[in-house]
């Protein structure tokens, strides 16, 4: 059975992958990749809302913070002591993925280009570059230095997310998405943090009503467009929504041993899903015929949309899962 601080992990990381499906198969075709103008259609408040709730910065925050939790997990388990050996497995792990699924994706895709591969970027698969220069630049501080430097990390990496809109405009570029990683090393290290501080959990869990009220008027600033505060709201929104979920999860205890098999084999295929439905709802939605049909049917496309490319990366993975290659890809 697994250790409660592990079952929570899993909840999140359920939470996570539907919410990034949610995001790119319903949310994007309207809000990022500008198919339809929304504007004065009457799903546009709506939408923001949903956008501005459910899906701080789509998600991407959410699973940083639960990999830096299991890197902590990891390390105080005594596994990657040898800095060789854990980078050969972030390398197999995330760069070998990024490099060949990096590369397939961005060949068979609408509007993306080879060319964005050398700086981690292309399509969604950026993440995996960026996810691999968080564990290295937090095994070096951890490792080689004292722990207070991860503080100073924290904080560097607040303040670019202050400064800047997002990851993608931050006026520079670097090999294979280090730059990326300034960015989101915030959300590791809060998520490395707090495994280590069991006291802060049940502090926040003391007040967890408090600070869901909290979250929830954070949300409003950006809805409402109430500036000059809007990037602190939208930073703030960021972190909170990770570390409510994990106080809030915590206590949850799912009695039914269906409703947990489905969470643990979503959360097994949660890279293959990952790495699937962005690729496969980016094409499909860029087809012109299909363009056509969400423009026309704006409310009900979303919700195949979701369902079919869900159940269909979801379909994928497992087959995948079942080839050497695969598993080697996707685990």
């Amino acid at each position: 059975m697994k250790e409660s601080k592990l079952v929570v992990i899993d909840y999140m990381r359920f939470i996570a992958i539907l919410s990034i499906v949610v995001w790119h198969c319903a949310i994007c075709p309207y809000l990022c990749w500008n198919l339809l103008d929304i504007k004065n259609l009457p799903i546009n408040y709506p939408f923001r809302i949903l956008a501005t709730v459910f899906f701080p910065d789509a998600a991407m925050p959410l699973f940083t913070f639960i990999s830096g939790y299991l890197f902590s997990y990891l390390i105080g388990l005594g596994k990657y002591v040898l800095f060789r050996d854990f980078t050969f497995n972030k390398i197999n792990r995330l760069i070998v993925p990024f490099l060949v699924i990096g590369t397939l994706v961005n060949i068979t895709s609408y509007d993306r280009y080879l060319t964005d591969i050398p700086w981690g970027e292309g399509s969604h698969l950026w993440y995996c570059c960026m996810l691999f220069w968080c564990f290295i630049i937090t095994w070096i501080a951890v490792r080689c230095f004292h722990s207070s430097s991860l503080y100073i990390l924290l904080i560097a990496s607040l303040l670019l997310q202050l400064s800047v809109d997002n990851h993608f405009d931050m006026g520079f570029k670097l090999p294979l998405g280090i730059h990326h990683s300034f960015y989101y090393i915030g959300y590791f290290i809060t998520g490395y943090l707090l495994f280590k501080n069991k006291k802060i959990i049940e502090w926040l869990n003391n007040y967890k009503k408090t600070f869901v009220t909290l979250y929830l008027a954070i949300c409003i600033v950006p809805i409402l467009n109430i500036h000059p505060f809007i990037r602190l709201s939208l930073v703030v929104h960021n972190y909170l929504y990770s570390i409510l979920l994990l106080v809030l999860l915590g206590s949850l205890k799912i009695q039914s041993s269906f409703v947990n098999n489905i969470i643990t084999k979503v959360c097994r295929y949660s890279f293959g899903i990952y790495v699937f439905h962005e690729w496969i709802s980016w094409d499909f939605c860029h087809i012109a015929s299909v363009t056509v049909f969400l423009q026309e049917h704006y409310i009900l496309f979303p919700f195949l949309n979701m369902i079919v490319i869900f159940a269909f990366s979801y379909t994928l993975t497992s087959i995948s899962l079942k080839t050497r290659m695969g598993r080697y890809l996707l685990l």
